[in-house]
């Protein structure tokens, strides 16, 4: 009687990467938003891979609920992607809430500001002392 015995080696690889979300910073307003001019809301984003950058609006009245901005970057590091409002598109008054959602790596992170646009002086009177002279 002969006995064949059989045996298989298998290799089995693992490797574990940490996955660190991408950190966002939206840079403070300084002074007031202008309605006539184009505005610009500065941020930059850290990641360690590849992201793609959206700017959302969540106010009651333009832009509402849109996206604004959104791209891609094949390439991590430090990236700068400022928020770029053409003259004329905001209204004096409101509120508008911004945020900046970034997806790497099924990992999202996001950061939010809010922008509250001062309304025209309304109304009054002007006086001038003395009427002549």
């Amino acid at each position: 009687i002969s006995t064949k015995t059989a045996s298989t080696n298998q290799i089995v690889r693992v490797e574990l990467r940490e996955s660190i979300s991408p950190t966002i910073q939206i840079n403070t307003i300084t002074g007031s938003l202008d309605t006539t001019i184009q505005n610009t809301i500065n941020a930059s984003i850290s990641s360690s891979s590849s992201i793609t950058a959206e700017w959302i609006s969540k106010s009651s009245v333009s832009y509402n609920g849109t996206v604004i901005m959104k791209k891609s970057f094949p390439l991590g590091g430090v990236i700068l992607f400022p928020l770029v409002l053409p003259p004329h598109s905001l209204i004096p008054g409101y509120t508008y809430t911004f945020t900046l959602s970034v997806i790497s790596n099924s990992l999202t992170s996001y950061s939010t500001i809010n922008a509250y646009l001062n309304s025209p002086p309304s109304s009054g009177s002007v006086s001038i002392s003395p009427n002549s002279g």
